[in-house]
């Protein structure tokens, strides 16, 4: 065996047998030389642009494996993505697959669903070269596919066990509902339970520096206030004074926990600051510890406001 057959080998070895056309011809090998290895029973097809060294039939795992291989923008989904991370009731023998409308799957017995729709917080990359849809995603696509109560077990399960949070699972539904959407009409019956944005009862900590503002001498602040966002979707304000567009927000751990969550605030920043909203964020820490600070803060802010918009005192 050649230096060159060697190091396919190698490659093929770290990942499940399988190696790509461009990583063969990137030790040197034409694309004759690749058909010679084939006809000669040392590699064999398995998607275009995928070979391996092992001849078929192929196991779950390699057939997921190629075609994120073969087709780049392929993420595993539903079934494959729900196996995957260890969802309640996912079946373990069924290739499922998400990829961009236009995209071909050659695996004849995957299924595949189409969507351009699918934000980088919404796909997770592994080692090997797969790529799988997050927890909250995959929820989500599940929601398009089960009954109403086989979804809630779901969302039950994923919750319990830690496996995302309620504002990963809110986010997703709102990167996604939208009409004639496989999944939005059990995410709108379940919204309540799954999304901050489900206008939840004011926590403790909100509460408390609800209060506080209101014993500072302040009008009572509008809790969850709905503003349509350029986007056309909702943000429900935690307190808010509309007449001078002033939002206030409790940052809990909860909600702020993940890489995506940031990324959906500072969204959601930059669409009110279109909208001339001024925004004041506070940590649990900060109202825990520092709540006269922040409400101090608050007043300040407040008055510039009501100069800016020219209201008279309350």
């Amino acid at each position: 065996m050649s230096t060159i057959d060697a190091d396919i080998v190698r490659i093929a070895e770290r990942r499940l047998h399988l190696v790509t056309d461009d990583e063969i011809q990137r030790l040197g090998l034409s694309d004759r030389a690749i058909r010679r290895r084939i006809d000669g029973g040392q590699l064999h097809r398995v998607a275009p642009g995928v070979l391996s060294t092992e001849r078929g039939p192929y196991d779950v795992a390699q057939r997921e494996l190629a075609i994120c291989l073969s087709v780049p923008d392929a993420v595993l989904s539903h079934a494959s993505a729900a196996a995957y991370w260890g969802v309640r009731r996912a079946p373990k023998d069924r290739v499922e697959v998400t990829v961009p409308k236009g995209a071909t799957v050659k695996d004849r017995r995957a299924v595949v669903h189409f969507s351009n729709r699918r934000p980088d917080h919404h796909i997770v990359d592994l080692v090997d070269g797969v790529r799988v849809t997050s927890v909250a995603r995959t929820v989500f696509d599940l929601g398009g596919v089960l009954d109403e109560r086989s979804h809630l077990s779901v969302i039950e399960d994923v919750r319990s066990r830690g496996m995302c949070t309620d504002a990963e699972l809110g986010e997703v539904y709102h990167d996604l509902c939208g009409r004639g959407r496989r999944g939005s009409a059990a995410w709108q019956r379940l919204a309540d339970l799954t999304s901050r944005e489900g206008r939840p009862a004011m926590s403790d900590l909100e509460l408390e520096l609800h209060e506080a503002l209101v014993a500072a001498g302040l009008p009572r602040p509008v809790q969850q206030h709905p503003v349509e966002l350029p986007s056309g979707r909702t943000a429900y304000l935690d307190l808010a004074y509309p007449d001078i567009r002033l939002d206030i927000e409790v940052d809990h751990s909860e909600w702020h926990a993940t890489l995506s969550s940031v990324e959906a605030d500072k969204t959601r920043d930059v669409g009110l600051a279109i909208l001339g909203w001024e925004r004041l964020r506070f940590s649990e820490r900060s109202i825990e510890r520092r709540l006269r600070v922040c409400v101090a803060a608050v007043i300040a802010v407040f008055e510039a406001r009501r100069a800016l918009f020219g209201r008279p005192a309350a």
